[in-house]
C-alpha cells in the first residue's frame, strides 16, 4: 500500500496496522510504501513511525486518521451469460462471494487474464454484483476479480468464447401475421454451444 502524509524522513519507517507492525520503504517526504501484514477482517487503524529504534528503543507513532480495510478473499461463482464472441463487447453479470464496493476504480475483472473494458457495480436483492464488458480478442478462460487492483480472488468459473456467426440466408422469407413459420437459417460458423 502507499501511505501519504507529511514530513516523512529517511529514518526507519514503520506502519502500525492496529497493533501489527511492518517495515516501510521511504519514497519521498510525503510518501511511504509497505506490504500489509496479515490482519482480521474489517477496518483497522493505521499509524506511521519514522523513529530510529536504536535511539533509546522508543518508537513514537504519528497521529493519523487513516484506516485500512481487510476483507475475505472474493470468489467468482457465476457468469450470465457464461459465453460470448471472441470479438468482445459482451456485457456479463459477474456474481460471487465476498464482493465489496470499497473503491470502484480499484476493481478489475479479467477474462482469461485480460481486463474487462468497463465495470459497473449494482445490487440485486441486496447482493453486490458487477456488469463487466468483455475485451476485444478475448479467449476462453477463467473469469476472476481483484477488489484492490492487486490481488486476485479465487475462481474456477470459465467464460467460453466462440466466433460470432454470420447469417447468409434464411428460408422462407415471408409468413403470416400470426407467426408459426419455421425458418431454415444458413450461415458460418454456426457452433453447437
Amino acid at each position: 500500500v502507499t501511505l501519504s502524509g507529511y514530513f516523512f524522513n529517511t529514518g526507519t519507517a514503520r506502519a502500525n496496522f492496529s497493533g501489527t507492525i511492518t517495515d516501510c520503504t521511504y519514497v519521498s517526504s510525503a510518501t511511504l510504501t509497505c506490504v500489509t501484514p496479515t490482519g482480521p477482517a474489517g477496518t483497522q487503524f493505521v499509524q506511521v513511525s519514522v523513529d530510529d529504534p536504536s535511539f533509546n528503543n522508543i518508537i513514537t507513532w504519528a497521529n493519523s486518521s487513516a484506516n485500512f480495510t481487510y476483507y475475505e478473499t472474493p470468489n467468482v461463482t457465476y457468469l450470465v451469460p457464461p459465453l460470448g464472441p471472441t470479438s468482445g463487447g459482451s456485457e456479463v453479470v459477474v456474481s460471487g462471494e465476498g464482493f465489496l464496493w470499497i473503491e470502484i476504480a480499484a476493481v478489475i475483472i479479467t477474462f482469461d487474464g485480460v481486463a474487462a473494458t468497463s465495470i459497473v457495480p449494482f445490487y440485486d436483492s441486496g447482493e453486490l454484483k458487477f456488469t463487466a464488458t468483455t475485451p476485444s480478442s478475448v479467449s476462453s478462460g477463467i473469469a476472476n476479480i481483484k477488489l484492490n487492483g492487486q490481488q486476485f480472488g479465487t475462481s474456477d468459473v470459465t467464460f467460453t468464447t466462440y466466433t460470432a456467426p454470420t447469417i447468409s440466408t434464411f428460408e422462407p422469407q415471408f409468413g403470416p401475421l400470426v407467426g408459426g413459420t419455421h425458418l431454415t437459417v444458413s450461415g458460418s460458423p454456426i457452433a453447437n454451444l
